[in-house]
């Protein structure tokens, strides 16, 4: 990137305008010209300013900052308001701006853009004390633009130029990219750099170096003559003064850093005193509104039950005009009842005295009772119908049944119902079932079909009794069968169950890769395992290969149970026999260490039948060596009688001076016998898990019959009360028929309109009193409610009133509090929404917790603060420890003071003028450094 062009607008004494430097190679010109300014104004682009970077007029000796020689010192704001030997050409201030526009050179492929440097300054101070102050600084890099005079100028020619504060919003509306820094200048110098490298931004390290080695390019170069050197150098240097500077600078500079730490540690206890400041009001803050919310509640009780009061009065009157009203109504329907009745009686009384009406009567209640007879005798003839139906479904669907061979008894008990049956009637039971049911649908007997089903019913429940008996009888029957075979059967289940499980968890334990042991040894392993983990059992036979299976099952038949034998490793041999104990096992365990110890290996003859065996486990080997070692193998009877311990192939062995036949049983040594044990054991389970299923099918089987069992009832028909019943329903209405009732019909019907006007009064008597009653009731519930409430009418009144000598206290404590105002802010939330006790106790239950914590924090502050402040700002036994106190009410006072205390070391403290200036102390202090480094190391 080249620099193309310079734009200066209020900079030094240069004319505002656009200065090309595209093809610039010296500057030149006589003394006050401007060519130190024009290079100021590049070196403030190039560095902003940034200070320990830029280095103003570098073109003459005022490379040091300073007064020199009557020189005046040139900043950023000086240039701005035109500052020459403390005069200014613009005295009342002015805006200024320094452009460059850089464009890419050659290859580069990077797109043209403008620096800008924005400052606006005044002149402060009076005659020859006056000095320039900067007031705005803005950074800006516009991308895509070159920029020219014309974007700042508002009128050129009045010399009236954009402020500085709005030059951003100005460029904006004219360039699209437009990036501002607002005054950062080590953002801003990191992207100037970074766009140097062809990014929008690098390190502020990198920025930082890059400027100040072009700040330093174009620094001053002197080049003179000896005799100038000696005099500007030499003759004018006055080490003593040098000295007593130097003496004065070091005085100050320690001053000044005192005054540092200083304001260092007022800033630090003002910080802590406003934390503690805030703490404690947020303490009595908490605790004001816990106490006004405590008034809150107890206003709110009070109001609430005077409301409950007013409301049960009110419910009072109301239930006292109902049950008025409902007496006068109950009054008032007595009245117009016995009047009815009064006629109803004398009706009655002229019924009494016509014949025809009491012959009437008679006919009509035999009438009545007789057809309560014939449905009575009809409904037990239809379920005794159902019942015999069921028997014979149940008879013939179990004859019907083959039953097994494992049920004699069942099956002697079945052939008796099936010869039972022969003697029967039940398929005369369907035609007769239809008959009841059509003669029981009518709501007046007819007298005929009555009749006909008395005939009907004539022997119809012969052999029903002995199907019944065969079935459900105490001897010899289905049902005491079932339940003889229903007790074998479940034996033989359960020892069935028992087989599978036994057979399916050895299937899984060979499976798994372990022996087909026996039961003691699987349960031993087991519970060895599970107590015993560290002791890592193993059984002998899953340790031992056989190298032949030509000698294998006399070898494990001689061995017997000692296949099973459990080795463990030799320090838990003593627990696990001990364990072993614990619960009466018959597993042995071996004993390893002692085997280990005693075998000798060159003692085994080489015929002995451990040589048919293979282990790798050392313990299991020792074992066979110490045990079975001087067994031989020999090949006949004859030898064997002639040695002490033997075995022949064919399973005939000796020893203890006996020979004997071993039990070639299930082989266990090898992963042969292992496979053929799985084999066996999965063809057995099948076997025992078929069994199973037969068993069950014939138990449910047994079941099935006992359910179709159930319920089952012996049938009764008695239908002779229908021939009775017939009879006197034919005779009573051929008698009314021949009656005369056309009198008895009128006043019967008047009776009948009468008593039913009686019910109609009836009804609306005992309504009213009802009502009468329900009013009673209210009138007393609501006097309960209202003793209830005054009952308790005194405590609340008492904790209103404490309520309220809490809230007098605390503004006594408290005079920035008032209590009128604090109880009208009561009030006032009373009055303001519809309260519910429930959450007003709930948010008090929060503000009673609220204060004792927040005393908490405050005392940790204090104590924080206490161990760091000066013995004068400590605040000692600020706030008492009263174990005694049951709520925070005692503390109140104690923390309110402390606050006052707190907040007045605050203000005075944060009043300090040191306070105030730490910003110009610090820069005091690093200006006193800059000096010392600069001035006096320099010279």
């Amino acid at each position: 990137m080249k620099l193309d062009r310079m734009v200066l607008v209020n900079w030094g004494q240069l004319r505002p305008g656009d200065y090309e430097i595209a093809n610039l190679t010296l500057l030149t010109g006589p003394t006050g010209a401007g060519k130190t300014t024009l290079l100021d104004g590049l070196q403030t682009i190039m560095t902003a300013a940034y200070q320990g970077i830029v280095l103003y007029n570098p073109g003459q000796e005022e490379v040091q900052y300073g007064k020199r020689k009557g020189k005046t010192k040139r900043t950023l704001e000086s240039f701005v308001v035109g500052a020459e030997y403390s005069l200014f050409s613009r005295p009342d201030g002015a805006q200024g701006y320094l452009g460059a526009v850089f464009r890419p050179t050659g290859d580069e492929t990077a797109r043209p853009f403008t620096a800008l440097v924005a400052a606006s300054a005044r002149v402060d101070g009076a005659g020859e004390r006056r000095d320039a102050k900067l007031e705005r600084l803005e950074l800006i890099i516009v991308d895509d633009a070159a920029l020219t005079v014309e974007d700042f100028a508002k009128d050129a020619d009045h010399n009236e130029w954009v402020a500085v504060e709005d030059i951003v919003k100005r460029l904006k509306a004219k360039y699209p990219k437009v990036t501002t820094y607002d005054g950062h200048k080590r953002d801003y110098l990191c992207a100037l750099y970074g766009r140097f490298r062809g990014r929008t931004s690098t390190t502020w390290d990198e920025a930082q170096n890059a400027a100040r080695a072009w700040s330093h390019s174009i620094a001053s170069r002197p080049i003179g003559s000896v005799d100038e050197l000696v005099r500007t150098d030499i003759l004018e240097f006055d080490a003593k003064q040098l000295n007593e500077s130097i003496t004065r600078i070091s005085e100050l500079m320690r001053q000044v850093t005192n005054l540092k730490e200083e304001g260092k540690r007022i800033e630090t206890t003002v910080k802590r005193l406003g934390e503690l400041k805030l703490a404690i009001g947020q303490t009595s803050a908490a605790f004001e509104e816990q106490v006004q919310y405590d008034l809150l509640l107890a206003r709110l009780q009070l109001k609430l039950d005077d409301d409950r009061i007013a409301s049960e009065e009110a419910k009072k009157r109301e239930e006292s005009r109902r049950m008025d009203s409902c007496n006068a109504k109950a009054r008032t329907e007595r009245q117009l009842r016995a009047a009815v009745d009064k006629n109803r009686i004398a009706i009655a009384a002229r019924l009494q005295g016509i014949p025809a009406h009491e012959a009437k009567r008679q006919h009509e209640d035999t009438v009545k009772r007789a057809t309560g007879v014939a449905h009575g005798v009809l409904n037990n003839l239809s379920l005794a119908l159902l019942s015999a139906a069921k028997l014979d479904n149940v008879a013939r669907q179990l004859v019907g049944e083959p039953v097994d061979d494992s049920f004699p008894r069942l099956r002697a008990s079945v052939q008796a119902v099936a010869d039972a049956i022969e003697g029967t009637a039940f398929d005369r039971l369907a035609e007769l079932r239809d008959a009841v049911l059509d003669a029981a649908r009518d709501s007046e007997p007819v007298s005929a079909k009555l009749l006909q089903l008395a005939d009907a019913f004539d022997g119809v429940d012969t052999g029903i009794s002995a199907v019944h008996s065969a079935l459900v009888g105490p001897t010899e029957s289905v049902s005491t069968a079932i339940a003889a075979e229903s007790s074998l059967l479940e034996s033989r289940v359960k020892a069935a169950k028992a087989d599978v499980t036994d057979l399916a968890s050895r299937k899984e334990s060979l499976t798994a890769g372990a022996g087909n042991y026996d039961r003691d040894t699987k349960s031993a392993l087991v519970k060895i395992r599970e107590a015993l983990p560290q002791a890592n059992v193993e059984v002998l036979c899953d340790l031992v290969e056989p190298a032949s299976e030509e000698w294998q099952p006399a070898i494990e038949g001689y061995l017997g149970n000692a296949r099973f034998n459990l080795i463990v490793k030799p320090e838990w041999e003593a627990r696990t026999i001990d364990f072993l104990q614990t619960w009466g096992s018959r597993s042995k365990v071996i004993q390893g260490k002692r085997c280990l110890e005693t075998a000798n290996p060159s003692r085994v003859p080489q015929d002995s039948i451990i040589h048919e065996l293979k282990t790798e486990h050392p313990i299991a080997r020792a074992y066979l060596i110490e045990q079975y070692g001087p067994v031989v193998k020999v090949q006949s009877s004859n030898q064997l009688r002639n040695t002490a311990r033997g075995l022949t192939k064919d399973g005939k062995g000796s020893g203890s001076r006996t020979m004997f036949i071993v039990d070639q049983g299930s082989l266990v040594f090898g992963a042969a016998a292992r496979k053929r044990a799985l084999e066996e054991v999965t063809a057995k389970l099948a076997a025992a898990e078929k069994d199973l299923a037969r068993l069950e099918g014939l138990q449910a089987t047994l079941g099935t019959v006992q359910r179709l069992l159930r319920d089952i009832k012996e049938p009764t028909f008695d239908a002779n009360p229908l021939g009775v019943a017939a009879s006197e329903l034919e005779h009573s209405r051929q008698a009314l028929s021949q009656l005369d009732l056309t009198e008895v019909a009128e006043f019967e019907q008047r009776l009948k309109e009468l008593e039913a006007q009686l019910e109609e009064h009836d009804a609306a008597i005992t309504a009213a009193e009802k009502a009468v009653t329900l009013a009673q009731q209210g009138i007393i519930q609501a006097e309960g409610e209202i003793a209830k409430v005054l009952a308790r009418r005194d405590q609340r009144l008492q904790e209103h009133g404490h309520q309220i000598r809490r809230l007098k206290h605390l503004c006594e404590a408290n005079a920035e509090k008032t209590y009128t105002v604090m109880s009208q802010q009561v009030t006032d939330l009373l009055e303001s929404r519809d309260l519910d006790v429930h959450a007003v106790q709930a948010r008090l239950a929060t503000l009673r917790a609220s204060p004792d914590k927040l005393l908490g924090d405050v005392r940790e502050l204090l104590t924080e603060y206490n161990a760091s402040a000066r013995q004068e700002e400590r605040f000692v036994s600020a706030i008492p420890h009263l174990h005694d106190a049951a709520n925070f009410d005692p503390y109140y006072g104690p923390v309110v003071a402390l606050g006052r205390s707190v907040s007045k070391l605050h203000e005075e403290l944060g009043g300090l003028g040191l306070y105030h200036n730490r910003e110009e102390v610090k820069k005091a202090e690093r200006s006193f450094h800059d000096v010392f480094t600069k001035q006096f190391c320099f010279e």
